[in-house]
């Protein structure tokens, strides 16, 4: 059975209601609406409410896309290709956490690029979310991320001279357990800054 298309907008209910559970999600994980404790049509009124006080700004985010290169490349045995965007991944992911928590603690966007330019990776994953009130990732994790951003780094920036099986087996190391980090990450997400499971938010947010 086909959607149904929603007139004033040419778009299916389907598109519509992906739309919606988008955004929503977005003005949850930026603190700018809370659902804890409310109901459907509380949660919806106050997500009404609050597009009606604002002019959107739509960004395209191609974080998604990012990790299915990852993963396809790994797949294909292509071991550098994924390395680098998986690289990417956790550059956007990390670097769009702490612009999330440090913009619920009021800081202006300079200072949000001034902060994710000056710190290392290891410090995004670390002590930096704890100061902004968040959780530091554990170890294992800091780790492995830092390792797989020396990776990159070496070959990217042709630090090494030529291929050889030593440079091989680190990345596929760190290949073999990358996904258990993009859980962790993933799991961090609904944990502590969305403090809720992004199908319950798809479930508040539900057109009628």
């Amino acid at each position: 059975m086909k959607s149904k298309i929603i007139p004033e907008f040419g778009i299916t209910e389907q598109e519509a209601q992906l739309i919606i559970s988008d955004v929503a999600t977005g003005l949850v994980r930026n603190g700018s609406l809370s659902p804890k404790g409310k109901t459907r049509e509380q949660f919806m009124r106050e997500f009404v409410d609050y597009l009606e006080k604002i002019e959107p700004v739509f960004v395209i985010d191609h974080t998604e896309d990012i990790l299915k290169q990852a993963r396809y490349y790994r797949k294909m045995e292509k071991n550098e290709l994924s390395c680098l965007f998986y690289a990417l991944w956790l550059e956007h992911s990390l670097n769009g956490l702490i612009s999330l928590l440090a913009g619920r603690k009021d800081f202006s966007e300079k200072e949000i690029e001034e902060i994710i330019r000056d710190t290392s990776y290891r410090s995004k994953s670390s002590w930096l979310p704890r100061a902004f009130g968040g959780k530091s990732f554990s170890q294992a994790h800091v780790n492995l991320i830092v390792k797989l951003m020396e990776a990159r780094n070496s070959f990217v920036h042709y630090k090494w001279k030529a291929v050889n099986e030593q440079r091989n087996r680190e990345i596929k190391a760190i290949l073999s357990t990358i996904e258990k980090t993009v859980k962790y990450i993933r799991d961090y997400e609904r944990k502590h800054i969305l403090g809720i499971s992004k199908k319950k938010i798809r479930q508040l947010s539900k057109r009628r």
